[in-house]
């Protein structure tokens, strides 16, 4: 449930990111685009050219999470079940704790450049006078430079508690008499 809450927050930030960006002088759609009226003004910003690799690489890290949740939940094979059971939801425990982090961290990371994004302002010079020029959500940048950075602490959070579990009680394995 929390995997695909968090799926569906990095695609809907990276579909919003992605539609608010324009293509640089190399076709790239990787900048924001102010008009002030006097000028035009440039950022960088989380947009197609980041956001449709990550999307790609997301993809990838859930389906390879799923198939190995699927490969976990075969039917039992051991003599003993309720421990096949309990290995079995540690396991099961362990790929769910990798992808929710890994989601974490880079939720952290889109959030943190779209921080940056929004606390970016320039001034453009009109005679003798200095226009700021600010993003539209620029009152949102330090809320979101402090959910990246909660996001991802909170995923490396996920990942050193899995480290930290497995070393205290290892999975004990059966070794059957021959």
């Amino acid at each position: 449930m929390l995997a695909g809450c968090l799926i569906g927050v990095i695609v809907i930030l990276s579909v919003a990111a992605g539609g608010a960006s324009s293509p640089d002088k190399d076709g790239r759609y990787r900048l924001f685009a102010m008009d002030s009226g006097a000028a035009e003004i440039r950022i960088l910003i989380y947009g197609w050219y980041y956001s449709l690799p990550s999307l790609i690489a997301l993809a990838l890290f859930a389906g390879t999470a799923l198939l190995a949740l699927s490969v976990i939940a075969r039917p039992p094979l051991a003599a003993d079940t309720p421990h096949d059971t309990a290995v079995r939801q540690e396991r099961s425990r362990n790929v769910m704790g990798l992808l929710i982090g890994g989601l974490l961290l880079h939720l952290g990371a889109v959030l943190s450049f779209l921080g940056y994004t929004g606390t970016s302002s320039v001034g453009v010079f009109q005679g003798e006078d200095i226009i700021p020029i600010i993003a539209p959500f620029s009152a949102f940048g330090p809320l979101l430079w402090i959910l990246g950075g909660a996001a991802s602490a909170l995923g490396f959070a996920c990942w050193f508690e899995i480290v930290l579990s497995n070393v205290r009680r290892p999975v004990r394995r059966q070794v059957s008499a021959v």
